[in-house]
């Protein structure tokens, strides 16, 4: 393959992957996708100047036009490095770190015009572009973006294309030039350049869009959870949603069945709960829940669960471990709820809670059938004149229901 034909192929493949970026990423985060396809577009554009007076032979400003596409070339080093700035979340380049690409391009200015250096042109646009790319590897390489693996293909791929550059400098330094050759005929000895260049050029843009794929895919994956969190808590308490308690109460007995273990279950109902509403308001009555639902996080050892049932009534689950122990917490719930302070206005707001009690029995064939005997207990204390705990065991060897 000749040099105009490899050099337009890179103008095509750089052209097709400033695209590429500008559709690939999150619509609403694109932070660097844009300038980074910039600096692959000025680099298309600065490959077909330099093509200009090829494919037309009677261009009469060949040498300007060769030093504005390198000119272009090197530019987009430092829109390149400021994509990656975008995308990384750091700061933008500053003066520290756009310096040595000033002195290349004044180096590069030297080359073309007061030494008319082919050699020395292409030296110094390939250490421009090779600086650039260290610069956002060593960038990449400091940050935790994506996965490792992903992050290492992007600076596996970055430092190829820094090789690439280097060695072309290498290459071009030793060459020996004729005194009458051309930046387009010492660069035309120079085709695995070119393809290197190529591989090197796709191989960041795909590992580019893998690694923001991965955020992207990260961004998702903390949605989902996020949404199924609320699902699975209610809002107003902080507890677990209904469904949410229900579905744990269910695999908790299931469990438990099968090794022949116990569980405890507590039912818990605000006291006049209705006249709350009806005196202070309802948003009193929403504080009242709320604060109901922080004492019960606060008093339940670890490996409980508790869930808001519905209304002001809410349930406790206890694991087997817990069981010899579910009276005490629930007295110790009770008397959580009756040092709750509430104020409306100069008036007190006194919250106590009735508690229903009850163990897996060898009888029960589903968890509803415990939950109906918690229900039941929690019914027995409110008809005794609620704020206080009964329970639908008399012993935990002894599953007869009694008050």
């Amino acid at each position: 393959m000749d040099f105009v034909t490899l050099l337009t192929c890179c103008a095509v493949a750089e052209a097709c992957l400033a695209a590429a970026l500008v559709n690939s990423g999150h619509v609403k985060d694109r932070s660097g996708w844009q300038t980074w396809a910039l600096s692959l577009s000025m680099r298309a554009g600065a490959f077909l100047l330099y093509l200009l007076p090829v494919f037309v032979p009677a261009w009469s400003f060949r040498q300007p036009t060769q030093f504005a596409a390198v000119m272009l070339i090197l530019f987009s080093a430092a829109v390149s490095m400021k994509g990656t700035a975008e995308f990384l979340g750091i700061a933008l380049p500053r003066w520290p770190d756009l310096a040595p690409l000033a002195l290349i391009i004044f180096a590069y200015g030297l080359a073309f015009t007061v030494f008319d250096s082919p050699s020395g042109r292409i030296a110094w646009v390939s250490i421009g572009l090779a600086y650039g790319l260290a610069w956002s590897n060593w960038k990449i390489v400091r940050q935790s973006i994506g996965s490792a693996h992903e992050r290492w293909f992007v600076v596996t791929a970055l430092s190829l294309w820094v090789v690439v550059l280097l060695a072309r400098v290498a290459n071009v330094l030793v060459l020996p030039a004729a005194a009458t050759a051309t930046a387009i005929s010492v660069a035309s000895q120079q085709p695995w350049f070119f393809i290197g260049y190529l591989i090197a050029v796709i191989t960041t843009v795909v590992g580019l869009i893998g690694l923001r794929g991965s955020e992207i895919m990260g961004h998702l994956e903390q949605a989902r959870l996020e949404a199924e969190r609320r699902v699975n808590t209610d809002v107003l308490t902080g507890l677990m949603s209904r469904a949410a308690v229900l579905g744990e109460a269910e695999r908790m007995f299931l469990a438990l069945a099968a090794s022949n273990q116990s569980m405890a279950v507590l039912m818990v109902d605000c006291d006049h709960f209705k006249s709350i509403n009806d005196r202070f308001g309802h948003f009193v009555g929403d504080l009242a829940l709320k604060e109901l639902g922080r004492a019960t996080r606060a008093v339940l050892p670890e490996g409980a669960l508790a869930g808001r049932f519905g209304g002001e009534e809410f349930i406790v689950l206890l694991p087997s471990a817990l069981v010899p122990a579910s009276l005490d917490i629930a007295q110790a719930l009770r008397l959580a709820v009756r040092e709750i302070a509430l104020e409306s206005g100069r008036r007190k707001v006194a919250l106590s809670v009735s508690i229903g009690a009850a163990t897996v029995s060898p009888e029960d064939r589903t968890v509803q059938d415990v939950l109906n005997r918690a229900d039941t207990a929690l019914l027995q204390a409110k008809t005794k004149g609620r704020d206080q705990v009964v329970s639908g065991f008399a012993r935990l060897s002894d599953h007869s229901p009694e008050s």
